[in-house]
Parts: structure tokens; C-alpha cells; sequence
């Protein structure tokens, strides 16, 4: 985990393997395996990213898609990316 502040505000990443490895084996499959183009673009950009930031509007709007999608509920999308812990 990492912790990063800029101008007083703390954020807090992960890698996206870690987020990945959330996850359980049916999600993962999941997302691995859909043609949706919204999900072929997150699994490109998680590909891509080297860290995953809390409070990102992109990883929030990346939870949206999971719930809006169906890979999440949105009761495993605040805990899959919930990263305080």
C-alpha cells in the first residue's frame, strides 16, 4: 500500500493485481471474459496502470461500470475497492 499526500489530501493506492486478486474466482471470470467494450477498456486500462488510487474519479467511475455491468454488486464493489484495509 501506499501513501501519498498532495496539498493535505491523502491517498491511498493499490496495484492493480492487488484489486484484481479482490476478487473472487466467478468476478474475475467475469471480467475476464466479457465482450462488453466498457469492460474490455477497464481490463486494458488495468492492464496499463501502475497503481490504483482511492479517491481517483477514474477508479470511481470503474466501480460504476463493475456495478452497472453486472461483475459487481455494489455491496462487493465498496469492498473490493475499499482500500483501507
Amino acid at each position: 500500500m501506499l501513501f501519498r499526500s498532495l496539498n493535505m489530501v491523502t491517498f491511498i493506492s493499490k496495484t492493480p493485481l492487488t484489486v484484481f486478486e479482490r476478487l473472487t474466482a466467478d468476478e474475475q471470470l467475469a471480467f475476464l471474459n466479457s465482450t462488453d467494450p466498457a469492460i474490455q477498456i477497464l481490463r486494458f486500462k488495468f492492464a496499463i496502470a501502475e497503481r490504483i488510487l482511492d479517491s481517483d474519479e477514474r477508479t470511481i467511475a470503474t466501480k460504476s461500470v463493475f456495478v452497472a455491468k453486472g461483475i459487481l454488486t455494489q455491496e462487493r464493489a465498496n469492498t473490493v475497492f475499499d482500500f483501507s484495509n
